[in-house]
């Protein structure tokens, strides 16, 4: 399950598909719920994808089902946080929201920085879909001050929810420098280049903007891996 994870940046999923499979395997084989919550949390993420994500929603919620048996707690907020990604992609952003404020609680109970900042980030992006500007700025400051001690990548997320809320307030140009500064820390993340492209676009650099999008559109878009960012 690990391995899998760790292949994340590779453009074909083939080598993550058939590893987090027999991950899950195993862990049934040996009957043990506490390896297959584990397995179960590995593969979501390792084969998340617009093509998986019916079977996506199928492991976050066995996941629940069996992390609540066991009262795994941190396991048990991955499966509802998994539930919400799952459900948001399908369009169901009633059933993502509920997923959502089911993991919070647990989140508060665990107070483990990396499922809060997961928590409260989520929360900024429900929050920025709903026009609650000002409530989406607290709630990103609070996710970063938690992510920074958990997740490397705390700091891109929060300069994603800043270029949204910028966004918003027509003061996009604030942000460009740090977008800029991503595309170069995390080469591997085209959908950085993306927003790139359309800060350009929305600051009237219409030449700098296509740029940007011609080098990610070469070779029929061969640059942007069909993954959960796609």
């Amino acid at each position: 399950a690990r391995l899998a994870g760790a292949l994340r940046d590779e453009h074909s999923r083939e080598r993550r598909d058939a590893l987090s499979q027999e991950a899950i395997e195993l862990a049934r084989r040996t009957g043990n719920p506490f390896a297959l919550a584990y397995a179960l949390d590995g593969r979501f993420a390792a084969i998340l994808a617009p093509d998986t994500i019916e079977e996506c929603l199928a492991l976050a919620s066995e996941l629940c089902e069996v992390a609540e048996r066991i009262e795994d707690i941190e396991r048990l907020a991955h499966g509802h946080m998994d539930r919400c990604i799952a459900e948001l992609t399908m369009g169901d952003s009633s059933a993502a929201k509920a997923a959502l404020d089911a993991a919070d609680p647990l989140a508060e109970r665990l107070r483990q920085p990396a499922q809060l900042w997961q928590v409260l980030g989520a929360q900024a992006a429900f929050a920025l879909a709903d026009g609650r500007l000002n409530k989406a700025e607290e709630l990103i400051e609070e996710a970063l001050a938690f992510g920074e001690r958990a997740q490397a990548m705390a700091m891109p997320v929060y300069r994603l929810h800043w270029y949204m809320l910028c966004d918003f307030r027509g003061s996009l140009e604030q942000v460009e420098p740090g977008i800029r500064e991503l595309v170069v820390a995390h080469p591997v993340r085209p959908v950085l280049r993306c927003v790139l492209a359309h800060v350009q676009a929305r600051l009237g650099r219409l030449a700098e903007s296509k740029r940007t999008f011609d080098e990610l559109a070469a070779d029929d878009f061969s640059a942007v891996p069909f993954d959960m960012e796609w």
